[in-house]
Order: structure tokens, then C-alpha cells, then sequence
């Protein structure tokens, strides 16, 4: 007698189940596949941008090894600056007379002639507008070489009892008068070349 054979059948709705799971799998592979690429991408970039933020700064100070130091004398120093944000070098008297006022100028002496016989000031002005409590304007270096000069300096916060004021730091420097491009580092970061930066008067 001969063995009769018994085909499975599988419901449509089992097999319909098993072809949909298997459909999704794929898909989740798929899209975690597609997740993780896009992430990977997106922190490659991000570490780009960090270290071309971090990079340039550096490179533009190591651009300048060879430069020499300059002696120099600090004029005058507080926190009652008359401008926001603003840098001048002068080779007279008549931009202290005419852009500050009569009573900044005799309270720190920035009209007399001696200080422009063979010399120049370079006056740097700044506002704590965010209110950070920066309060003083740290002078790092300053070096020279047959082109130009570089100024580097931070504005910080020096004192923290004075915090719930607004401060407004300044800085007066006297420099070997010498008609040289004049370039300044402000926290690490070299200032774009504009008008403001560079006056001669």
C-alpha cells in the first residue's frame, strides 16, 4: 500500500506576516545603515570646523616667528572708555581732540606734543555691551618686523567684584613712531582690516 504524502500548506495570513517582517528587517537594516553614514558624516564635519577654528588662529600667530619685540610704554589704562569697540593708531594730537572728549583727554594727559615727538599711540577701546564682566584690556606682546607690527592682546575679567557693572576697558600705548601695517590679535583672533583698525592722523 503505498505512503500518501501530506503537503503543508501555510495560511496566507501567516505567510503574509513572515514576507512582511522580512520586508521591514531589510528596511531597518537599511535605514540604520543609511542613520549612522548620515552621523558619521555629520561628526566628521564637525571635527573639521573645530579644528579649522582652532587652526587658524594659531597659524596666523606662527606665521609671524620671525618677528622682534618692540619696547613700549603703556600711556594710560581704565575702565571709562569713550568708544565701544575701536582701535586707532595716532601720529598727533587732533584724534584725542576731536573724537574724545576735553575731560578724558586731561584726565590722562593725551594731548601733549611730547608724546608724538618720535613716538605714535596706539589707543585701543572696548565696551563690555554682553556684560561678561570684562574689565581690562591684557596686552600679551607686541613685535615688529621691516613690514609691519602685531598687537596682541585679551580682554578679560580681572576683577569679579565689580561683575554688576558695566565696564568699559581702554588701553594707551606708546610705540617708536614707524609707519608699518598694523595688525591686531584679539583673543587669539586677528581682526579683519578695516578703516576703523588703521587711522593715521
Amino acid at each position: 500500500m503505498a505512503t500518501k504524502k501530506t503537503k503543508t500548506m501555510i495560511p496566507n495570513e501567516l505567510r503574509d506576516f513572515a514576507f512582511s517582517a522580512l520586508s521591514s528587517t531589510s528596511k531597518g537594516v537599511l535605514l540604520c545603515t543609511v542613520l549612522k553614514k548620515r552621523q558619521m558624516k555629520m561628526i566628521k564635519n564637525f571635527l573639521l570646523i573645530l579644528v579649522l577654528n582652532l587652526t587658524i588662529p594659531l597659524y596666523a600667530i606662527s606665521q609671524n616667528d620671525n618677528l622682534s619685540s618692540i619696547d613700549y610704554k603703556i600711556i594710560a589704562e581704565g575702565v571709562d572708555s569713550p568708544l565701544e569697540n575701536f582701535q586707532v593708531v595716532c601720529f598727533n594730537k587732533y584724534f584725542n581732540l576731536e573724537q574724545l572728549s576735553n575731560e578724558f583727554t586731561t584726565k590722562y594727559g593725551l594731548t601733549d606734543k611730547e608724546l608724538f615727538k618720535k613716538e605714535m599711540l596706539v589707543e585701543i577701546f572696548h565696551s563690555d555691551i554682553e556684560n561678561k564682566g570684562l574689565d581690562k584690556i591684557e596686552l600679551i606682546g607686541i613685535k615688529e618686523d621691516e613690514k609691519e607690527i602685531l598687537i596682541q592682546y585679551n580682554v578679560i575679567n580681572s576683577d569679579k567684584s565689580n561683575d554688576n557693572q558695566t565696564c568699559s576697558p581702554f588701553l594707551i600705548i606708546q610705540l617708536p613712531k614707524a609707519k608699518k601695517e598694523i595688525r591686531f590679535i584679539v583673543d587669539g583672533v586677528e581682526l579683519q582690516k578695516t578703516e576703523d583698525i588703521y587711522i593715521l592722523n
